[in-house]
């Protein structure tokens, strides 16, 4: 399990790090292109942006992995300690269902872009759109590791108890 893990969160490192190199060179690029030879590329444009769509959804998974989202901890610490640990039970399952949810419903549209191109650069359009359900689909087991470390934590406190 933990070889698998340790794969994930390379490949999504490794996506993330070159999505940024390449928005970075294409953007670069078109600045060049734009200011020294006035021949602005005409696919700079749409490239960054979906290397951009990528990097939001695979950063997300990340986020999810590091627990990095914002939350409600002032509120939270408020509650007891008992209903800490259920509250926070309670939110990552939310999350879990909600990630879920938005991977299913969003195969929709990226089967239904499967036929489209963009474009410029007439790149298949499901592809792009897949970002979605990906991150959704990581940020979903990043939460249910998450969950499944709370409710095993919390076990060993009451034994210890």
């Amino acid at each position: 399990m933990k070889k698998i893990r340790f794969f994930l969160d390379q490949l999504i490192n490794i996506s993330v790090i070159l999505c940024v190199i390449g928005m970075i060179i294409v953007i670069f690029m078109q600045v060049i292109f734009r200011f020294i030879f006035n021949n602005p590329l005409s696919w700079s444009e749409e490239l960054a942006r979906y290397l951009f769509v990528w990097i939001t959804f695979l950063g997300a998974a990340i986020c999810a992995r590091e627990r990095g989202h914002i939350g409600m901890d002032y509120v939270v610490s408020k509650f007891p300690d008992k209903w800490k640990s259920i509250v926070d039970h309670i939110g990552l399952l939310l999350l879990i269902v909600t990630s879920i949810t938005i991977a299913i419903t969003s195969m929709e549209t990226v089967i239904s872009n499967f036929g489209q191109t963009s474009p410029a650069l007439r790149l298949n359009m499901g592809f792009i759109y897949s970002a979605i359900p990906v991150g959704f689909i990581y940020t979903a087991v990043y939460y249910t590791e998450h969950l499944l470390n709370v409710i095993s934590s919390s076990k060993e406190i009451e034994r210890c108890e």
